[in-house]
């Protein structure tokens, strides 16, 4: 029996292995930190999960919808209008048809030229093309430069920060495409899901399911060294406390940033030389938990530069209820790690953060009841221009080894993505274990 180790217990690595063990293949995951969950792991509060990041989801998300409803998750979902709006300085747009046109804010060519874009982008039937553009040059050569300086500027910033003008315009692309069918036509509003109770009940049940197939989850769990002979895997070296492991493997499936596998795997140089080219932003997320609303809007950008990128009401998505009746609201930003912020503690980003929001909305610091703060390296890989020439294939040079997860979660970088690619992850590792 071929022994498959996966290293990452997050949405990628748990997925990958669920698939694996219904196909009969158990395999061990290992997971660094105490809990699964990765990026999507989340905040214990007064007794209540609270999602250490805003998670969302469509109703076109196929394989993240199939996996809930599998898992019996059905009554759990629920769904609501999701608002977008845009602070400047000449006033607010809000991202739904019919605001658009009654907007102040735009003129009739800025209209004009956003439902251009819009259209193209909903009817686009090949994305591929667009990964030799940038976001900027696309769309200031498909509409006006007052639609990109007024409209699309800030929200690819809110997102890039300092390497915008770098985004591909297949991204931008993957960011439009799924909401376009998730409206509601008559209120030009987007719908969307989100998990009652966090996406920890998601990943508990994707354990659950795993370990009574006959697989295995260690968390806690460092890993030293793949190991690779004649250019075959052949083992995992791991520490578990203060004792170092080794458990024998036929295949590897690494959901890890690739900057992270680079440090415990002998690769073949031309694969080294080309993700080391791939850049990752980090991210940093702070929770609060508030008496009442703030924004009135699910999420807010602004025009105007601000210490952090965004804020995400959640609870103007969906009802207090679901948390306690407490307000949710999410600060974050996608920086570098040489910048300013992320250098800072964790209480004086915290610190930072209100004392933006007070100047925003004044009041709003007595308003709040608790926060948290999330914090990783690698948010996210930076997808710009000619991504797709550094992006690996899920399958290495190394023979049984697996690469799979964000890094080619491109031009969409979400669950739904990371959860079809570990299904087609698994289609791969299959193949060649019956082969």
């Amino acid at each position: 029996m071929n022994r498959v180790v996966v290293i990452g217990g997050g949405i990628s690595g748990l997925s990958v292995a669920y698939f694996l063990a219904k196909r009969g293949i158990k395999t061990v995951v290992f997971e660094s930190e105490k809990e699964t969950g990765g990026l999507g792991r989340c905040h214990r509060v007064n007794g209540m999960s609270v999602d250490s990041g805003y998670h969302v989801f469509f109703k076109k998300d196929k394989h993240l919808l199939d996996l809930l409803n599998e898992l019996k998750f059905e009554k759990d979902i629920v769904w609501g209008n999701l608002d977008f709006q845009l602070i400047t300085e000449r006033g607010n747009v809000s991202f739904s048809p019919l605001k658009v046109i009654s907007s102040r804010s735009l003129s009739f060519s800025d209209k004009r030229g956003l439902a251009k874009i819009y259209l193209k982008m909903k009817n686009l039937k090949d994305w591929k093309f667009l990964d030799k553009f940038t976001a900027r040059e696309w769309v200031k050569g498909n509409s006006n430069n007052g639609v990109y300086e007024k409209v699309f500027e800030p929200i690819i910033k809110a997102k890039w920060g300092k390497d915008s003008d770098r985004s591909s315009a297949a991204w931008f692309y993957g960011r439009i495409k799924p909401r376009s069918g998730s409206r509601n036509i008559f209120g030009g509003k987007e719908r969307a899901g989100y998990l009652k109770g966090s996406f920890r009940k998601l990943f508990f049940a994707l354990e659950r399911e795993i370990t009574n197939m006959g697989g295995e989850v260690i968390t806690s769990a460092k890993i030293i060294k793949i190991s690779v002979k004649n250019n075959r895997v052949t083992s995992v070296k791991y520490r578990l406390g203060n004792g170092l492991m080794e458990i024998k493997a036929d295949l590897v499936i690494s959901t890890v940033p690739v900057q992270e596998l680079l440090k415990i795997a002998k690769l073949p140089d031309d694969f080294v030389k080309r993700i080391k080219k791939i850049r990752y932003k980090a991210v940093v997320c702070a929770t609060f938990g508030l008496k009442g609303s703030v924004t009135d809007s699910f999420r807010t950008i602004f025009s105007e530069k601000r210490f952090f990128g965004g804020l995400v009401e959640m609870t103007n998505l969906i009802d207090k209820k679901h948390f306690r009746n407490n307000h949710v609201l999410y600060v974050f930003n996608f920086l570098n790690t040489h910048e300013r912020l992320w250098k800072l503690k964790n209480e004086e980003i915290i610190e930072t953060y209100v004392d933006d929001l007070e100047k925003l909305y004044p009041g709003s610091k007595k308003h709040i009841l608790w926060s948290r703060l999330y914090r990783n390296r690698y948010g996210e890989p930076l997808y710009e221009k000619d991504y797709l020439r550094i992006m690996p294939d899920i399958k290495t040079p190394v023979k049984g080894l697996f690469v799979t997860g964000m890094v080619q979660s491109y031009p969409t970088s979400d669950f739904n993505n990371i959860i079809g690619l570990a299904s087609k992850t698994s289609d791969l590792v299959y193949k060649e274990i019956t082969c």
